[in-house]
């Protein structure tokens, strides 16, 4: 899937999933189900599938929200519904549009600014000033 396809597919409602945050625990499975994954790693960091799909084939090592609780050489989880797998911070920036570079529109799995400016202004409409998270898997 290219990154075109990605911003198709999420829309303008899409959202990169909920904030990042510390959790003990996250609901897994269907609504109502008892079945619970226990996070050891502290904070959770939700991806919706597109955008997971890119992180599981290493061509996602960043991620941009509008708030953050997590800091650099904090263990998290990475999640997506069930699928889920460990990371570690390497860093955590506050960055304006304007100081998106191509390395950037790289790191998060896309291939112009433009793509990645429209799947952003879905998630967060008006949105200027973003945390730029980066990690890697472990």
């Amino acid at each position: 899937m290219n990154p075109s396809d990605i911003a198709k597919q999420l829309g303008r409602r899409g959202g990169l999933a909920t904030k990042a945050r510390g959790a003990d625990y996250a609901e897994i499975g269907r609504k109502g189900a008892a079945t619970r994954w226990y996070c050891a790693m502290g904070s959770i960091i939700y991806f919706k599938t597109p955008l997971y799909d890119l992180v599981e084939q290493g061509r996602k090592t960043t991620t941009l929200r509008k708030w953050t609780t997590v800091k650099p050489d904090q263990p998290v989880t990475l999640m997506c519904g069930r699928r889920h797998q460990n990371a570690m911070v390497e860093s955590v920036e506050s960055l304006d549009l304007q100081q998106f570079d191509d390395e950037l529109v790289k790191s998060e799995g896309f291939t112009t600014k433009d793509e990645l400016i429209k799947v952003l202004d879905g998630f967060y409409p008006g949105q200027t000033r973003f945390f730029l998270i980066r990690f890697h898997t472990v």
